[in-house]
């Protein structure tokens, strides 16, 4: 009567019938509740692998100390290689044009020589501190294995339908968001690696018009992968700064809608491990073979090169200040015919 147990006594099943599905419910939101736990903690583990791994040593005196030596012999050899076929196109097509390109490849080649390797472990090292900034100003960390993904959710306060949608993220977006950053990470360091110990190599073919485009490739390829990082933590720091700001943070948020920004904060870590393959996309300017090179190269030239477009910019300046000048110039003429008119 008191509508505690409506069944009873007209049908008993009914009881036993909803306890069953309480159970059940209860069984069902346990289990999707610990795969999103699970989830977190696959995140967790996979920060842990990638902040032991993921700041290669690229200095002379590292672990790339043997390899160097028979990288830069190879490089020698092909720059030599190279140089005689640049040779050879010259002295078929008899102008100054393609042997000042040698002589050219030729400096080139000697400053990515003598410094390239020391430039790289600078650049590795910097953004590496760059990485720790955004870590300190994101998620208030130093390094990535002190990574807490402390997205709990109490399990007294969702339903079969939200506890749902929490499982079915974690099985879609942070699992493969879990998977996607350790192997952009290694893939990342192994990149670095490789074209460090090979830029003698690409930088050989300098020498000769037909393979100038393998450094820069390379160039454009060790950059994009150097800020792999900074820019998958910077989104990472967003998402996680949204989903925990909502869960924990904000009392008033209804449990769903704060559901809802979990799974906007997964997907955005899901999209930290994407995004950044955009870079080489991106940095195709360094790259003179591509249309945004060739863009860039035709702009400088048209401004008569780094200098000139510095100049113009000066000169725009100047122009600028010249006019106002000119027109305060002519404002106090104005200002002092009307006084004369006047007296």
């Amino acid at each position: 009567m008191g509508g505690s147990l409506p069944c009873l006594p007209i049908n008993p099943f009914c009881a036993v019938g909803e306890a069953a599905g309480a159970v059940v419910e209860d069984v069902w939101v346990n289990a999707m509740l610990s795969l999103w736990e699970a989830g977190l903690w696959l995140l967790s583990l996979a920060f842990l692998v990638i902040d032991a791994l993921a700041t290669p040593d690229l200095s002379a005196g590292g672990p790339l100390a043997a390899v160097y030596p028979v990288t830069f012999g190879i490089g020698a050899t092909v720059a030599a290689l190279m140089a005689m076929v640049q040779l050879g196109i010259a002295a078929v097509r008899r102008d100054g044009q393609t042997l000042g390109r040698l002589v050219i490849g030729l400096l080139q080649f000697g400053l990515v020589w003598a410094s390239y390797v020391g430039v790289a472990a600078l650049l590795v090292t910097g953004v590496s501190g760059l990485t720790t900034a955004l870590l300190r100003s994101l998620l208030d960390i130093d390094t990535l294995a002190a990574f807490d993904p402390s997205i709990s959710v109490s399990r007294d306060l969702v339903d079969g339908t939200v506890a749902t949608v929490l499982g079915v993220s974690s099985i879609f977006l942070l699992v493969p968001a879990s998977v996607g950053y350790l192997l952009l990470m290694l893939v990342r360091e192994a990149a670095l690696i490789v074209l460090a110990a090979t830029s003698a190599i690409s930088a050989g073919g300098l020498l000769a018009q037909t393979s100038s485009t393998w450094f820069w490739r390379s160039l454009r390829w060790f950059l994009a992968a150097l800020l792999v990082a900074p820019v998958a933590v910077l989104v990472l720091g967003v998402g996680v700064t949204i989903t925990e700001g909502i869960l924990t943070g904000a009392e008033e948020t209804s449990t769903e809608a704060a559901i809802g920004m979990a799974v906007v904060g997964c997907l955005l870590i899901l999209l930290g491990a994407i995004c950044p393959l955009a870079l080489f996309r991106l940095l195709a300017f360094v790259d003179p073979g591509t249309s945004s090179g060739a863009a860039l190269r035709s702009s400088l030239a048209a401004s008569g090169g780094v200098m000139g477009a510095l100049q113009k910019a000066g000169g725009g300046r100047a122009a600028v200040a010249t006019a106002t000048a000119g027109a305060s110039i002519r404002w106090c003429g104005c200002l002092r015919r009307r006084g004369a008119a006047g007296r």
